[in-house]
């Protein structure tokens, strides 16, 4: 049987809690490094990130076996606990609980 490849592209889109613009640009570049990182050690590929001060776009490659909502889970609650314990912000951080995703094609990286 021939193995073919499967590749899984989804542009994902998370909010900050009440859409509250908290993400300021000091803080979004030290949390693209920490993506990269987090991406590193989860397995995890992201192709971009950016985003605003209220929200964020992640454009990542899933393997097949991995499961997207778990993914999103993983990422929004580590990365709410880093922006936390990092001190970047005076007041409390949260993702909102849902998000947005879309499969997109590899032609439109």
């Amino acid at each position: 049987m021939h193995e073919g490849r499967v590749y899984l592209f989804i542009h994902v889109i998370t909010e900050v809690m009440d859409r509250t613009p908290l993400m300021k640009k000091p803080l979004r570049a030290v949390y693209y490094g920490w993506c990269k990182k987090f991406g590193d050690l989860k397995g995890i590929r992201f192709i971009s990130i950016g985003g605003s001060d209220d929200h964020m776009h992640y454009l990542i490659q899933l393997h097949p076996a991995q499961n997207l909502l778990q993914v999103v889970k993983q990422l929004k609650d580590e990365s709410a606990k880093f922006i936390q314990e990092s001190k970047l912000l005076l007041q409390d951080f949260s993702w909102k609980d849902d998000y947005t995703a879309y499969s997109v094609s590899p032609d439109a990286n």
